[in-house]
């Protein structure tokens, strides 16, 4: 089991980078990647996985996860309500 690594002055030295899709140097945040460490969803990976993002682009790829979630929750309710009907 690996340990995870907390470290604020990691996480803001990543946040003084240029964000890595616009190379914007203003508004960047220190993004945890996902699933690295064969995480779920809400569980945030060690601050050795963190990149620099532009505050807009992490918002908006919290937004679409979340919106992505709430697909999947209408999708199995409508998969269900088939499955009803056909019986």
């Amino acid at each position: 089991m690996s340990v995870k690594i907390r470290s604020k002055i990691h996480r803001q030295f990543v946040s003084q980078q240029p964000c890595i899709i616009t190379g914007s140097t203003y508004g960047v945040q220190a993004h945890h990647l996902l699933r690295v460490e064969g995480k779920g969803l809400s569980t945030k990976s060690c601050d050795r996985w963190v990149v620099p993002l532009h505050y807009v682009i992490h918002d908006a790829q919290a937004r679409f996860k979340e919106l992505l979630e709430r697909y999947k929750t209408w999708q199995l309710v409508n998969d269900y309500k088939d499955n009803l009907e056909r019986i």
